[in-house]
């Protein structure tokens, strides 16, 4: 059983964030693969954009649920789980809400996809996200996760 949570360790938070976690991740992947393929015409746009948008308030959710526990895991790992949620709630409140973080109303068209070349880029309160780099953070973020960030001592330690 320890190498089941040495290889999932979210499971020892819980075993429905480990398969969240994991089905994020196998998503993510999906989704990057199919805008890789995005360099002529642009085939089956909306459900790629949908899949972000689903991937997106999944992968804010599932920070969210870890950090109102961020006094059980690890100071620095609890750290790095805030910046990230605090990252992901720039880009899912407009998503989520058709609204800037903070700022409330809506925010009509500005949410809009300025690229589709091999990566959706779309302008946050004037600011430039990629759909790419978002899923890349928040994949390398979970699969950095080991025991040790959730405050299990292993036989290694």
């Amino acid at each position: 059983m320890d190498n089941f949570y040495e290889s999932k360790p979210l499971a020892v938070f819980s075993v429905d964030t480990q398969i969240q976690v994991d089905y994020l991740i196998k998503l993510g992947g999906e989704i990057d693969e199919k805008l890789r393929s995005y360099t002529g015409v642009v085939h089956n746009f909306d459900d790629t954009y949908g899949r972000f948008w689903l991937w997106l308030l999944g992968a804010y959710e599932v920070t969210r649920t870890l950090s109102q526990h961020a006094d059980s895991l690890d100071p620095n790992f609890a750290q790095k789980l805030k910046e990230l949620k605090q990252y992901l709630a720039e880009v899912r409140m407009p998503f989520a809400k058709q609204e800037y973080r903070g700022k409330g109303g809506k925010i009509g068209n500005d949410l809009c996809v300025v690229s589709i070349q091999q990566d959706m880029k779309f302008i946050i309160d004037g600011k430039p996200y990629f759909a790419r780099s978002v899923i890349d953070r928040v994949v390398a973020f979970f699969l950095s996760v080991d025991l040790k960030h959730l405050g299990v001592l292993t036989s290694n330690q």
